[in-house]
């Protein structure tokens, strides 16, 4: 194998792991958020659909329930009906998160095992080309 192409497999497998190490530290490792849809305020002019951010565990942390405390709802007029959480709180957000997790898991341990082959193969290559060589053709 030619130094050129060591540095370049080698490279590609740094580029690889620093890229999950990125995903690990920047992403997984912090709280997820949730925009739930909560229903339609009618206290304004008009009715508007309207949504509540929810601050969610990280990845890791054991439940799909919001770390802190779910937001304060408007109350509405006399005669509309009141809002509420129309779904559960961070639950697709974690399933969606773990998912992604888990794809982004497998394509780096594919990619690494693919560079570990072209390794492996390049180096064999190398090796049985001299070891299947005339003695004549050696060098000195």
């Amino acid at each position: 194998m030619s130094p050129r192409a060591r540095k370049i497999l080698i490279g590609s497998g740094l580029a690889v792991i620093a890229f999950y190490v990125c995903i690990l530290f920047v992403w997984a490792l912090r709280p997820l958020t949730d925009s739930v849809p909560v229903g339609t305020d009618y206290t304004g002019k008009s009715p508007v659909l309207v949504s509540a951010e929810v601050t969610c565990h990280t990845l890791f942390e054991g439940g799909t329930g919001a770390s802190k405390a779910l937001p304060v709802l408007k109350k509405q007029p006399k005669g509309s009906p009141a809002l509420g959480f129309q779904r559960g709180v961070c639950s697709a957000v974690h399933r969606d998160a773990r998912i992604i997790f888990g794809l982004d898991t497998l394509a780096s341990v594919g990619a690494l095992a693919v560079i570990v082959v072209v390794y492996r193969r390049q180096s064999k290559g190398g090796a049985s080309a001299v070891a299947n060589a005339p003695v004549s053709a050696l060098p000195a």
